[in-house]
């Protein structure tokens, strides 16, 4: 059965909330891609490219989903997967939810604020 498939633009990001998973096959950029992010804080796994999950942690075995898709046959093998395994989908949707809250939470970045200020201080006389 196929799901409802949201495309473009969606006026809300809370229509991640309802998504089964996040495709995004990112071919270029720099940084993170917020939008697999706005997918983990809904709790929605996502399909991407090498390219979409740089910058977000977790081996690919533990990620938020699956961020190795490099082709057109993973990609669309690697959504099928995501989509219809439902093991593999609750893990990878709770994984999400951890890299946020271990890589991406005030907590997080604020110790890495601290230890560069510490480190900053103690190397100028």
């Amino acid at each position: 059965m196929l799901a409802e498939m949201t495309t473009g633009n969606a006026e809300s990001l809370d229509v991640l909330a309802d998504a089964r998973v996040l495709l995004a096959p990112v071919r270029f950029g720099a940084g993170i891609k917020t939008k697999v992010l706005d997918a983990f804080w809904h709790g929605t796994p996502a399909v991407t490219t090498g390219v979409g999950s740089e910058g977000i942690g977790g081996a690919i075995g533990a990620w938020g989903g699956r961020g190795d898709a490099n082709t057109a046959a993973e990609f669309a093998d690697a959504a099928v997967e995501l989509h219809e395994g439902r093991e593999m989908w609750e893990r990878c949707a709770l994984r999400g939810r951890a890299i946020l809250r271990e890589e991406f939470s005030e907590e997080a970045n604020l110790a890495v604020v601290e230890t560069a200020v510490r480190e900053y201080r103690a190397s100028t006389p």
